[in-house]
């Protein structure tokens, strides 16, 4: 972003509704927005649960089993009264691969875990 590069943006809607334990209905963690920048990707997951998710332990894999490496996670609860937990990851894929799908396994300090598929990425 600082030496001005074109960012590739995709938002993605909520999943259908569907009942997972730990999570309210409906509001199961998924992935609100990817960026792609470069070999650089930046994925926004929200969720919504009675305690705040805030996602320790990140391993985001390519359609052919390549590992990312994650560079840095962030946390915020929702701003101005919005019930929602927003995480960010900040992953590096290998240099040339660009990959269109990911399947990210994600871990709280508390123990829950979410496993989460995004296609059609920037």
């Amino acid at each position: 972003m600082l030496g001005d590069d074109l960012l590739a943006v995709r938002s993605y809607s909520p999943p259908p509704p569907q009942s997972t334990k730990g999570w309210k209905e409906k509001n199961a963690p998924y992935v609100g927005k990817a960026i792609h920048c470069g070999n650089r990707y930046v994925l926004q997951v929200k969720s919504l649960s009675a305690q705040p998710w805030v996602i320790k332990q990140a391993t985001l894999e390519g359609p052919n089993g390549e590992v990312l490496k994650v560079q840095r996670l962030g946390f915020e609860k929702g701003k101005r009264g919005a019930p929602w937990d927003i995480n960010a990851i900040v992953a590096e894929a290998p240099p040339g691969l660009e990959v269109s799908s990911l399947k990210l396994n994600l871990t709280d300090a508390d123990g829950r875990v979410a496993q989460l598929e995004v296609r059609g990425l920037p």
